[in-house]
């Protein structure tokens, strides 16, 4: 089943809704127009002359003869002229009953006007019980013919002191006939407004959905292949214009990403590669022909070295890989920072004696953070054989432990680690760039180090998901300061 597309629905819900609108309107309008001419002034007006008008002929009866002393044709004759046959331009009703001696008793028809024809006026029970109590009595009565008449009931006597009930009417079929064509021209116009709306809201959605079709086609111009096309900027600051610099926000960052990945990948193929190179070398050199065990023991130790070179690659590859992946499911505990910082230390110990070079161990203040021991000390083993790789013999590294920070570099509730080097230091223009994957700052002196280009990458990533944050000051042959600084817990 094909789907309904949004422009189509929310055109639907336009048409809808301004037709639910006019329907309500209408209706509120056509009960507003009736209530203004059943309970207008003019209406007030039209009873008051209406009441009159049934005053004058009660007035005439009362001069005359009652029907019950005079010939019935003659009487009827007058009774018509007396009514007439309009009144306020409607048709005009009118007939006298005796006055029942019971509320209940049925009053009896005497003579009406030809105007009424077959039909008689009902004398309702209210009408009763105000003409009894000598009031005159002004109502609607619907039952008479298809439409509805205003009737006045009242006592009359005639000359002779007999009691009747003079009921006059006029007719309301004009009224209803102005409500009815109120009604009728509104359904004659409804089709037209239906058409006109719909044309409106087609073209209102057309053009505000005009954007959004250039928007979709400029977007499915984008490839992986090419990123660095943009939509259009729309002249807007509505929605389409936030949703178009969003777009454009995300093919940037998608850009870089793939920039990223694609240089990731080269480097990555670089790195491995090197390794596989002296192994196959080496192997190739073992194979031509026959040699010394020493020598063979010589190339298993060098083959042996590259793999380790290998997998520390590797290792450290699937470590950022988790830490990018895994970032909120790493479950951070309350630890002795000082604690694994002496446990880094011991650790490294080894290898600064091993190159002569002097480890020092400066304040150690305790502090709680919360953390995962095992990666932190991962950037405290990272950073102490980093300085103790580029400081020459008989140089020095420092390590500290301050809490709170003495660089003024943290804040109040945060702890800071500390490590000093003298050693080679790093060219100003590279230190932007010393947290890239497989970046180096001399090549030719990271492959006599054993250097992957992954250490401090591993280093910021893992203070970045710690909540801390890392500095460095370097001055070429000087030496290398490292501030890291971890919120307490």
């Amino acid at each position: 089943m094909k789907k309904v597309s949004v422009r189509s629905r929310l055109t639907l819900w336009y048409i809808g809704s301004i037709c639910v609108l006019i329907a309500v309107f209408f209706v509120y309008t056509y009960l507003n127009f009736s209530h203004a001419i059943y309970s207008s002034d003019m209406s007030v007006k039209f009873d008051a002359g209406l009441h009159r008008f049934a005053q004058g002929v009660a007035k005439t009866i009362s001069r005359e003869h009652g029907p019950f002393y005079r010939p019935i044709p003659g009487y009827s004759a007058d009774f018509d002229r007396w009514i007439g046959e309009d009144l306020f331009l409607n048709s005009a009703y009118g007939q006298l009953v005796n006055f029942p001696e019971r509320p209940d008793a049925a009053p009896l028809v005497i003579i009406k006007n030809s105007a009424l024809g077959d039909k008689s006026i009902p004398l309702s029970d209210e009408a009763f019980t105000r003409v009894s109590a000598g009031n005159a009595a002004i109502e609607t009565v619907d039952n008479v013919f298809p439409f509805p008449i205003r009737v006045v009931s009242m006592g009359v006597k005639d000359r002779l002191g007999h009691r009747y009930i003079l009921q006059t009417a006029m007719s309301l079929e004009p009224v209803n006939t102005t409500l009815e064509n109120v009604v009728l021209r509104f359904l004659l116009v409804w089709p037209v407004l239906l058409v006109i709306i719909s044309f409106m809201g087609y073209l209102f959605m057309k053009r505000s959905f005009a954007p959004v079709k250039e928007i979709v086609a400029a977007t499915r111009s984008i490839t992986a292949e090419d990123l660095s096309r943009r939509i259009v900027t729309v002249e807007s600051d509505d929605e389409i214009g936030e949703l178009v610099e969003t777009l454009n926000d995300m093919i940037s960052r998608l850009e870089q990403s793939f920039t990223r990945i694609s240089q990731f990948s080269d480097d990555v193929s670089h790195e491995l590669k090197t390794p596989l190179t002296v192994i196959k070398g080496e192997l190739e050199v073992a194979l031509r022909g026959e040699r010394s065990i020493g020598d063979y023991r010589e190339t298993l130790v060098s083959l042996q070295e590259e793999v380790d070179k290998l997998t520390d690659i590797i290792e450290d590859l699937f470590l950022l890989s988790r830490i990018d992946v895994r970032k909120k499911k790493y479950r951070l505990r309350e630890i002795s920072l000082d604690q694994v910082v002496l446990e880094a230390y011991e650790e490294t110990s080894r290898l600064a004696s091993d190159r002569e070079v002097s480890l020092k161990l400066g304040s150690m203040d305790s502090a709680a953070v919360n953390g995962e021991p095992g990666l932190l000390k991962r950037v405290f083993i990272n950073l102490i054989h980093n300085a103790v790789k580029y400081t020459a013999k008989g140089g020095t590294v420092e390590i500290a432990l301050n809490s709170p920070s003495s660089s003024g570099k943290g804040g109040k509730n945060s702890v800071e680690f500390v490590i000093r080097d003298n050693g080679i230091g790093i060219p100003k223009r590279h230190l932007p760039f010393i947290y890239d994957r497989f970046y180096r700052v001399d090549q030719s002196r990271s492959a006599r180090t054993g250097g992957k280009g992954l250490g401090l990458t591993l280093v910021k990533k893992i203070v970045d998901l710690h909540g801390g944050s890392i500095d460095v000051e370097s001055v070429k042959g000087q030496g290398t300061v490292f501030f890291l600084n971890f919120p307490k817990n």
